[in-house]
């Protein structure tokens, strides 16, 4: 079934650094409710049959700009035996979506070492910034780097540095990495990234820049054993028995005025439990690196053959989309689907 090939990494086994005064926490009360209301059906759909995505599309990132929807996505004919590329649509709604008649935007496959790119986060602060992941085979198999790619234009042409911006630490937590979010705060950048040990155990890690170019990992200074050697994550797998006891990953993160709010997906170790449903959780900040957990279970978790996948965030006034990817049953297809919400704060 699709669900156990798409998690099986993650279920392979089973805060700081002084910032900049831009950095500061903000001012919003405590988060005290969350509520997410999942559209009934996808709203982005795998492409015709022979189209570059005809067998599934993700969310990377979504950008709401210029008065639209932008999003950026992965797609390919298959999630496991070919290479995957970047792919571009809009929407006026956040809910129906026209895809760029030039995609993919980006494909490359460079054997042995890259063979397909997905896209893990978005910058747009007058010309355009992806953060992708290389993939060393095609499908999920992490990568042990992070590439930037710019351009004038969200259709491109695009230009990829040929030097990595993030590289995993070999050995530790974040031994294979993968982008999933970038906050621009003044004049420095957040990005957010999962972390896989080598037995591809799933954390969420958070590395700074003043550039978007040059990055330090966080390095959590009350951390005096180093459990996790050099760097810390910034979120951590849940307590024994939690939902997200297992893994969590894919963060994505939206900075506003109230404070910082994150989704992520997570996975319990034992999925298969009675009541205990893998799906995406729910985090809030007052910094963009400490961290609290909102609720004791995920906000949108579907089934166990469907559960929502690879979130990404954005809030436009008072309202949250949180897009995901999403499995069909038995199928191995993955759309992406919505839910649509709200944040309440004290």
């Amino acid at each position: 079934m699709l669900y156990r090939r798409i998690f099986a990494l993650a279920l392979a086994a089973c805060i700081s650094l002084l910032f900049p005064a831009a950095l500061a926490a903000q001012t919003g009360g405590a988060v005290t409710e969350v509520t997410f209301t999942p559209q009934a059906a996808p709203v982005l759909r795998p492409g015709p049959a022979g189209a570059w995505d005809s067998g599934f599309v993700m969310p990377g990132d979504v950008i709401y700009a210029d008065g639209r929807f932008h999003l950026f996505y992965t797609g390919g004919t298959s999630l496991e035996h070919e290479a995957w590329a970047v792919g571009y649509a809009t929407s006026e709604d956040g809910v129906t979506w026209t895809r760029y008649v030039g995609n993919p935007i980006i494909q490359r496959c460079r054997r042995p070492f890259e063979c397909g790119v997905s896209v893990g986060a978005v910058l747009h602060d007058g010309g355009w910034v992806l953060y992708l992941n290389p993939h060393p085979l095609p499908g999920i198999m992490p990568a042990r780097s992070i590439l930037r790619a710019t351009s004038a234009a969200p259709t491109g042409p695009w230009t990829i540095e040929s030097q990595p911006v993030l590289e995993g630490t070999s050995g530790s937590w974040d031994h294979y990495i993968a982008a999933t979010d970038a906050v621009r705060q003044d004049d420095t950048v957040l990005l957010y990234y999962t972390g896989w040990d080598t037995y591809l155990r799933p954390s969420i890690g958070l590395a700074i820049s003043p550039d978007g170019l040059t990055f330090e990992k966080y390095d959590d200074p009350e951390v005096e054993l180093r459990p996790f050697m050099r760097y810390d994550p910034v979120l951590d797998v849940g307590p024994p028995g939690s939902w997200d006891s297992g893994a969590v990953q894919k963060a994505s993160v939206w900075a506003g005025p109230a404070g910082w709010d994150m989704v992520y997906f997570g996975l319990p170790c034992a999925h298969a439990e009675a009541g205990v449903l893998p799906g995406i959780g729910y985090a809030s900040s007052a910094d963009g690196i400490h961290w609290t957990r909102i609720g004791d279970a995920p906000v949108v978790a579907l089934n166990a053959l469907d559960a929502p996948w690879w979130p990404t965030l954005v809030a436009v006034d008072e309202t949250y989309y949180l897009y995901y990817g999403i499995p069909a049953a038995r199928d191995t297809s993955l759309s992406i689907g919505l839910a649509t919400g709200t944040v309440t704060r004290e």
